[in-house]
């Protein structure tokens, strides 16, 4: 018995003397302690200086009542005052409200009121310069703290930019390294439910904002791609569709557009980066690798002729037709302008029939078998077939010639095109053109180009002839222009193919190619999945959005060789984000300013101004960002530059109120 008490005695003082003192830390702990502050997530930038996306900083804010600096004559000197300001700024609640509450939480000792969970700077240092609140946070007993949202200005080349965070889609994802900062140290306190405050600054580390992203995407270049896809895609009712527009030299995206329609009421948004992500069955754009590769292995050339017969041929038990055909003895380049399925799957069959390996060999050489190993993630590997491998069968090598069993996106096609377009040299499509450090280091992204072309200069010569001769006088002719030259392929692929019915058939269509064809600057891809109405072939729906595009580009293009020869200053001046985040007014003046013909000079409103104000003669994207940043809910008519707005300039703005605009 003497023993068992002598245990207890002994476990007694241990728990009260020793583990009491765990517990206790233990407890602190959980209302005290060093938690991270989140850095500023640097912003990301077009190429010409326009905001795409940038981080926000917000306020959660409320008072403790218990606080013991907060003294009784200072809360009831200015309680009064206070209850005023808060409803005059946060307009919930009355002012007698405001105090009612107030007192009883003061009386009760309560330690967390809250008022707000989401101020601006500016209403947040409007706030701090109340009554009794203007004494500090500790004698005032305010007691705040901070969150940071992912805001974008334009709604344009969204799943490219990905989403901000550790997200690992889009430039987002990819230059997450450099965006994201480094997080600091603050120690605080739980007041709530997941409430944290700042307790002091002492032992603080301060975060480090993370770094600026300029990317290669023109907004003008930008907006022109997206709005003619998205007039294409509502004329066709089609299901979804994408565009690249990418310099020929450099490989620098300057435009990634991807719609897809929400309901049957014409109203698309991004969904998925098909450019990107969407591996699919290319037809016809694909024939021209395949008589390239005869070419360049010496079987034949551009002249050889070529007896398509009645325009169908049949290989073991597949027939294959020419939708438009027959067309007689014509010769290879002919093949490629008038777009013979049987003209490409009798040449390729006859010459690689015995040994399709070397047609797969010339395709790696010119680079359509890999990745393009782009930095941002989700491109799938090009599909295409060996002999011997699974699936491969008599029928592969014919079908295969013109863009049927085996996959490719859009970009991977785009890339081949545009090497022709650059004498043979391959280059990787980029995104990024640098990062700006808060320190004013500066990372430079460069483009990467092949040590040695794809083919023969002679083999080139014969594709760019070819392909020109596509739009002078092939299925691309209805895009044909005496004041450029363009150069491409159109594109019709079946998917769906092995329903028997027509009307369940599904196609995409396809236009891809480059301009001017004799001093290549672009190369643009359209792709139109699923048009359901008013044609469905790549030469009636895709190439007329090349065509709508490019003529606008190139009338860029001379209005900028005038401006170089007048020595005008640029139109557009690229500005650097501010060291400090503050709100949206501050978001507004980080957009370049701009002042073309046709267009209003951007007025930015003043920190806390309440009215509305004038958009009319600003773009789209301008006066939309102007008016929802002001709490105005934006509806939008028509297209083009504003010339109306449903309420007037200067009316005092009640937030959530709904506006009009007018465009033409």
């Amino acid at each position: 018995m003497v023993a068992f008490a002598v245990v207890v005695i002994t476990q007694t003082v241990n728990l009260q003397f020793f583990q009491a003192k765990e517990i206790k830390k233990s407890v602190v702990a959980k209302v005290a302690d060093y938690r991270e502050v989140e850095a500023n997530r640097g912003d990301i930038y077009s190429s010409d200086g326009s905001l795409m996306a940038t981080s926000m900083t917000f306020y959660m804010v409320g008072m403790d009542c218990s606080s013991k600096a907060l003294t009784d004559k200072n809360f009831n000197e200015n309680i009064a005052a206070l209850s005023d300001s808060l409803s005059a700024l946060l307009g919930k609640k009355s002012g007698n409200q405001y105090r009612r509450e107030l007192e009883h939480c003061r009386k009760t000792k309560k330690r967390w009121y809250k008022l707000h969970d989401g101020l601006t700077y500016t209403q947040f240092k409007r706030l701090k310069s109340f009554p009794l609140f203007n004494k500090g946070k500790y004698e005032s007993g305010l007691v705040y703290t901070r969150k940071i949202e992912r805001k974008r200005p334009y709604q344009m080349a969204s799943r490219t930019l990905g989403k901000g965070g550790e997200s690992q889609i889009g430039i987002e994802g990819a230059f997450n390294l450099y965006l994201r900062g480094e997080n600091g140290l603050q120690y605080q306190r739980k007041i709530g439910e997941g409430i944290w405050v700042p307790i002091d600054d002492a032992g603080s580390i301060d975060p480090i904002d993370g770094g600026d992203v300029y990317t290669t995407i023109d907004m003008s270049i930008q907006d022109i791609a997206e709005t003619e896809l998205l007039r294409k895609l509502r004329f066709h009712g089609a299901e979804h569709g994408c565009v690249v527009v990418m310099e020929v030299a450099t490989g620098r995206v300057k435009a990634i557009a991807n719609l897809k329609a929400t309901d049957t009421s014409g109203t698309f948004q991004e969904y998925v980066n098909y450019a990107v992500m969407e591996r699919s069955e290319p037809g016809s754009v694909f024939k021209l690798a395949s008589l390239l590769a005869g070419i360049e292995d010496g079987k034949f050339d551009a002249n050889t002729m070529v007896d398509t017969k009645s325009g169908r041929v049949t290989f073991y038990d597949k027939t294959i037709v020419d939708s438009h055909g027959p067309y007689g003895v014509i010769s290879v380049k002919r093949i490629l302008e008038v777009s013979s399925n049987v003209g490409t799957a009798m040449l390729t069959t006859e010459h690689y029939g015995k040994n399709p390996s070397a047609f797969i060999n010339r395709l790696y050489k010119f680079g359509l078998t890999e990745s393009l190993n782009l930095d941002i993630k989700g491109e799938p590997k090009p599909n295409i077939k060996s002999p011997g491998t699974s699936g491969w069968s008599g029928l592969t090598l014919p079908i295969m010639s013109y863009g049927y069993d085996m996959e490719l996106t859009p970009l991977q096609v785009l890339s081949f095109y545009n090497a022709l377009a650059n004498n043979g040299y391959r280059v990787k499509p980029m995104f990024v053109e640098r990062v700006v450090q808060k320190d004013g280091s500066i990372k430079t992204f460069h483009p990467e180009v092949s040590k040695s072309p794809i083919c023969s200069q002679k083999t080139i010569l014969n594709a760019k002839e070819m392909l020109e001769a596509v739009v002078l006088n092939g299925t691309a002719k209805s895009i044909k222009t005496d004041k450029y030259k363009i150069a491409g392929k159109t594109g019709t692929a079946w998917f769906g193919y092995t329903r028997k019915k027509d009307e369940e058939r599904h196609y995409r269509s396809t236009f891809v190619g480059y301009f001017p064809a004799d001093k290549p600057k672009y190369s643009i891809i359209v792709v139109v999945s699923d048009p359901k109405k008013n044609g469905y072939y790549g030469g009636e729906v895709s190439a007329p959005v090349f065509r709508a595009i490019s003529d606008r580009i190139y009338a860029n293009m001379l209005d900028t060789a005038k401006l170089k020869k007048t020595a005008l200053t640029p139109l557009i001046a690229a500005k650097l984000k501010p060291s400090v985040m503050e709100d949206e007014a501050v978001l507004a003046k980080k957009m370049p300013v701009k002042n073309i013909a046709g267009q209003k000079k951007i007025v930015v409103p003043a920190l806390g101004d309440t009215k509305v104000p004038d958009v009319t003669g600003m773009g789209l994207k301008d006066g939309v960002f102007l008016l929802e940043n002001m709490g105005l809910i934006v509806k939008v008519q028509g297209r083009g530059v504003i010339r109306k707005q449903s309420i007037e300039p200067g009316t005092q703005i009640i937030k959530g109120t709904e506006i009009t605009i007018e465009l033409i």
